[in-house]
């Protein structure tokens, strides 16, 4: 969906999802829905790896900074535009009716704030 290659991804009880360089390890919760939605944002840390390994461009520039030091986690462009990505799939591709947290949804408003959504550079 997104045209980059395939992360590995790791299934297990996490504490918290998370992305490291290549792989998702994925937090399985109760809520089957829950988990596919964080499974989906762990993906777009991944194709934002992967963007900015590849592309020399503005966004890959800041990614890379938010990458590289510590930023605030509700502020950040890549928290933003992971959780934008979730809810987009969920809404517009899978048309699953998803009830995000709070925080969640603040993070996403945010995001459009201050940004635009692309779904995918690479296509």
């Amino acid at each position: 969906m997104l045209n980059i290659t395939p992360p590995k991804i790791l299934f297990g009880m996490f504490g918290n999802s998370f992305y490291t360089a290549g792989v998702c390890h994925i937090h399985v919760y109760d809520s089957y829905n829950k988990t596919l939605f964080l499974a989906l944002h762990e993906l777009r840390h991944h194709y934002q790896y992967t963007y900015m390994m590849h592309i020399e461009d503005s966004i890959s520039n800041r990614i890379k900074d938010e990458w590289n030091r510590c930023i605030s986690y509700d502020a950040s462009y890549i928290e933003g535009d992971a959780y934008t990505f979730s809810l987009f799939v969920f809404q517009m591709i899978l048309h699953i009716p998803y009830k995000i947290e709070n925080k969640t949804k603040e993070i996403i408003i945010h995001f459009l704030r201050e940004n635009v959504f692309i779904f995918s550079a690479f296509l």
